[in-house]
């Protein structure tokens, strides 16, 4: 059989084109996977255009169907909104339950060394017999002093050593 090649015009950018041979008896009316595509959308906005005109039960249901598509999509963006709030509120439950836990950890740590400060302080108190925070600042230097002379270290600066007892002041004459 002997097809002979016809030049066409195709239908959506009407552009010249030759049909492929071997496809020859069929009607073929666009010039290429692009142009098919738009003129079957084409085809088929039109054929569900006129069933809406010519069908007024088709239609119904139709617009049934799109409003409950409509519904079913606002239905699941209010879920996926509500869950993407429910774990940002989860992540920020979290994240002030870890701050907290490290502001305890914090005070705890600080508690420990005010009470050992202290220990030390009515330990000092105690085996120098003193009786007010400047005698025990002077107690607390000498011994220091002498412990930094037996270990072979190199004594602190007096600020250094009694900086965890400030002196009370004492009232002027």
């Amino acid at each position: 059989m002997d097809v002979e090649m016809i030049e066409r015009a195709c239908a959506d950018c009407g552009r010249v084109f030759t049909p492929d041979r071997y496809n020859a008896w069929r009607p073929i009316l666009y010039c290429g996977p692009s142009c098919g595509r738009i003129g079957r959308r084409r085809s088929r906005y039109g054929w569900r255009f006129n069933k809406f005109e010519n069908d007024p039960e088709w239609a119904a249901q139709a617009r049934a169907r799109s409003a409950k598509c409509q519904r079913d999509l606002r239905a699941r963006k209010k879920a996926a909104k509500a869950a993407a709030a429910e774990a940002a509120a989860r992540r920020e439950e979290a994240e002030r339950m870890e701050a907290d836990s490290v502001r305890k950890a914090a005070e705890a740590e600080a508690a420990a060394i005010r009470r050992t400060a202290l220990l030390l302080f009515g330990l000092c108190a105690d085996l120098s017999g003193s009786e007010t925070p400047e005698e025990v600042a002077r107690f607390s230097a000498r011994m220091l002093a002498k412990g930094s002379r037996l270990g072979g270290l190199e004594a602190l600066p007096a600020h250094q050593s009694t900086y965890a007892f400030p002196s009370q002041a004492t009232a002027g004459p």
